[in-house]
């Protein structure tokens, strides 16, 4: 399913005449404003934890300009959350999240029969972005942004030789165990020339230049998507002129974001990288084959001068993780499973049918208060 310029065309048509549910939310206070950027939100089983991404989204701080947000997602499981949040965006002018069937829309064939891979979402999202944006920012289901992140990619693409803004420091959070551990890749030979976290490229390389032949189509995505734009522009290579970095605006926009792992699928290596960063205080990662320090421990990384995640991500994001509480663990890996056991819309009706609405568990509650008072009034 290799989707060339005409495809890819084809494929927004069809999408528009089939198989499609669409909600588009058009702010009527920025009718007459231009679209500087869109910020691209592929989801996938995320309807649990997507509520992080626009929660940091409504928190974004620091705009002079205006921006869109597009989400694509199978069978649009999180839409009541987009229609919750999207007239608490700032300067946000459009809104739109696509409910797609990937049975219908996804590959025909082969091993990845039935899936709408994540490569083709982000080359879907650009090119039902606003024709006056030009940055393109790639935006995770369950992370959750620093305030500053969307300023500083505007700021930097004011500069014609930025060709991607990123993060190289950020934390890591696991829903799962609770516990968080530091990326830091300043020191690294990979911070200019690799891809880093929380991403924005010119939107016109990614229309022009990304494509998704790629034998795994969601898997190494980052990787491949700078790659089809470095070769199109015809650079080598990536250097600190031309791959800018948050951290050189704002050396502590950073600890104000989270990376989360737990509801999505999470591999059994980054599990291991939490254990074996809190074990020892540090642990390598491999990138171009090299093995480089790049996580640690908020004791390991003392230069970073990062206290505790309390002190930066707000009280009501840290609550309905039950960061706190550590009796609530089990429910939650129970929430988890669940969240992954869904795989179609008709098992996400159900499962959403079956559920004990609070009204139902604030009636049960109350009469076994009164059945419990009459008892004490019987037995003096």
């Amino acid at each position: 399913m290799f989707l060339n310029k005409y495809k890819k065309n084809m494929l927004i048509k069809y999408m528009e005449q089939k198989y499609l549910d669409r909600y588009i939310y058009d702010n009527p206070n920025y009718t007459n404003e231009k679209v500087t950027m869109t910020v691209a939100l592929p989801a996938y089983k995320c309807h649990d934890i997507i509520w992080l991404a626009l929660e940091s989204l409504k928190k974004q701080i620091m705009l002079d300009f205006h921006w869109e947000l597009i989400c694509i997602e199978e069978y649009g499981y999180s839409r009541k959350y987009f229609i919750e949040y999207a007239k608490q965006f700032p300067n946000c002018k459009r809104v739109i999240h696509v409910g797609i069937d990937p049975i219908k829309l996804g590959i025909k064939s082969g091993n990845y029969k039935g899936i709408f891979p994540l490569i083709n979402k982000w080359m879907v999202i650009s090119e039902l972005a606003d024709k006056n944006s030009h940055i393109f920012v790639m935006h995770a289901s369950d992370d959750y942004s620093p305030p500053k992140r969307l300023h500083i990619h505007n700021e930097h693409f004011k500069n014609p030789k930025c060709i991607i803004s990123s993060q190289p420091i950020c934390v890591f959070y696991n829903v799962k165990t609770k516990k968080y551990i530091l990326y830091n890749a300043l020191k690294t030979k990979t911070r200019y020339t690799h891809t880093q976290p929380n991403m924005a490229y010119n939107i016109t390389n990614v229309k022009k230049f990304v494509t998704n032949k790629t034998p795994k189509f969601n898997k190494y995505i980052d990787g491949h998507i700078l790659k089809c734009i470095l070769n199109g522009l015809g650079i080598d290579k990536l250097d600190a002129t031309n791959h800018l970095q948050d951290i050189d605006l704002d050396k502590d926009n950073w600890k104000y974001g989270l990376f989360t792992d737990g509801f999505n699928t999470i591999s059994l290596s980054r599990s291991d990288i939490y254990d074996k960063t809190i074990l020892k205080g540090y642990s390598l990662g491999y990138r171009n084959k090299n093995p480089e320090i790049i996580w640690g421990t908020v004791n390991y990384f003392k230069e970073l001068e990062y206290n505790k995640l309390e002190d930066y991500i707000p009280a009501n994001v840290l609550n309905k993780f039950n960061y706190n509480d550590n009796n609530l663990k089990k429910n939650l890996e129970k929430t988890i499973q669940k969240v992954n056991s869904i795989e179609t819309f008709d098992n996400y009706v159900k499962s959403s049918n079956n559920k004990i609405s609070t009204n139902d568990c604030k009636i049960v509650l109350v009469i076994v208060v009164l059945v419990f008072a009459l008892y004490l009034c019987l037995k003096k």
